[in-house]
């Protein structure tokens, strides 16, 4: 049988001239398919619920992600957009990570968006192989590709192409 896990984690993050993180998470299970309960309380609030699989042979999780009140300004982006609600279908493993939902930027006043994500993070460098954000009311859709660097002692780096149809 393989090895068992049943526990709860609190985990305290603090980066350089960042919001600081406080995240929890339950498990119960194995190394074959471990559901976890993942609860971010700071710098937004997100409920995270979801199964990780195979851990021992690469490993993959794919959940359900409730975000609320999320700001990039967090994570030393601008505050336009506001704060930012909404559910995300997401996985995450050795081939990096995909989101698709519907978010809310409370500062834009335009109601949802559908919005998918699939890229990778690694070594303070967000590859974004592809990304898409769409207001259904007006059709507007923005797609994106490229790289964020995050420089360290703070701030980014931006390498972005993208197009807009039907911006209004």
């Amino acid at each position: 049988a393989p090895l068992a896990f049943d526990g709860h984690v609190d985990l305290d993050y603090s980066p350089e001239k960042l919001a600081p993180w406080r995240i929890a998470a339950d498990f119960d299970g194995d190394l074959n398919r471990l559901p976890l309960r993942i609860a971010v309380t700071a710098p937004f609030r997100a409920q995270v619920d979801g199964i990780a699989h195979t851990l021992n042979s690469g490993g993959r999780f794919e959940g359900q992600a409730q975000v609320e009140d999320f700001a990039l300004v967090a994570l030393g982006g601008g505050d336009a957009l506001g704060l930012i609600s909404g559910t995300l279908d997401v996985s995450v493993g050795i081939d990096g990570i995909k989101a698709s939902g519907s978010l809310e930027p409370a500062g834009l006043q335009a109601g949802a968006f559908d919005v998918t994500f699939d890229g990778q993070y690694r070594a303070r460098q967000l590859q974004i192989r592809d990304a898409s954000v769409q207001h259904p009311p007006s059709g507007t859709r923005f797609t994106t590709n490229g790289e964020v660097l995050l420089r360290e002692g703070g701030g980014q780096q931006l390498d972005l192409k993208g197009e807009w149809t039907s911006f209004r």
